[in-house]
């Protein structure tokens, strides 16, 4: 229920993943595809454990998913973090003009992808 709360819903119903309308947004067919799967999963959990109990079961499972999704995302940007630190430090004395550019457009790369 805690993810339905927050705006995430199951997929069942008319509505698409997301709560709402099914073929619009951003990943409308993906929300199509996941949506209708969810609502196949729900109605088999339902037979099972009953509607309220496989509502629930699903909200978690996405609840879960959403989260390692999160993690990951949030290990990528450290890492890109890390790496932008490392371009960061002080350049020795002497370093080529040749070289320098290349640290320049080595940082604009990162920090593009970090941001």
């Amino acid at each position: 229920a805690e993810a339905r709360q927050a705006g995430g819903g199951t997929g069942g119903g008319a509505g698409g993943v997301d709560g709402g309308s099914p073929g619009f947004g951003p990943c409308s067919t993906s929300s199509l595809t996941l949506g209708d799967a969810l609502s196949v999963g729900r109605a088999a959990l339902a037979r099972l454990v009953g509607e309220a109990e496989a509502a629930e079961l699903l909200d978690m499972a996405v609840a879960v998913i959403m989260h390692a999704s999160r993690v990951g995302q949030t290990n990528r940007c450290l890492s890109e973090a890390r790496g932008l630190l490392e371009l960061l430090r002080p350049l020795p004395a002497g370093t080529s003009e040749a070289a320098r550019r290349e640290i320049v457009s080595a940082l604009t790369l990162k920090s593009s992808s970090l941001a």
